[in-house]
């Protein structure tokens, strides 16, 4: 099992999404981010897509995430998270 944390920049980029959001997309997004937290407990590295620098990117609408992994220490940081709308 990974831990997870959130730098202090994804938490911020978390805090404007949320206060930015009516009340059903701020029960969508508390919904996404414990999503997020179980999803990259467990294999992280399988998790989502990857991109350059070891990072990786995962949806869980309407999040973003872009994480990076520690398999040494078994963590995980997410560095950089933002919201979106799904297109209809």
């Amino acid at each position: 099992m990974f831990r997870v944390a959130w730098k202090q920049t994804a938490l911020n980029e978390l805090a404007q999404a949320w206060t930015q959001a009516d009340a059903d997309q701020r029960a969508a997004i508390t919904a996404a981010v414990q999503a997020i937290d179980r999803t990259l407990q467990i294999e992280p590295e399988s998790q989502g897509e990857s991109r350059s620098h070891d990072q990786r990117v995962l949806f869980e609408a309407p999040l973003g995430v872009v994480y990076e992994v520690a398999p040494r220490l078994s963590s995980v940081t997410v560095v950089h998270v933002w919201a979106f709308r799904r297109r209809s």
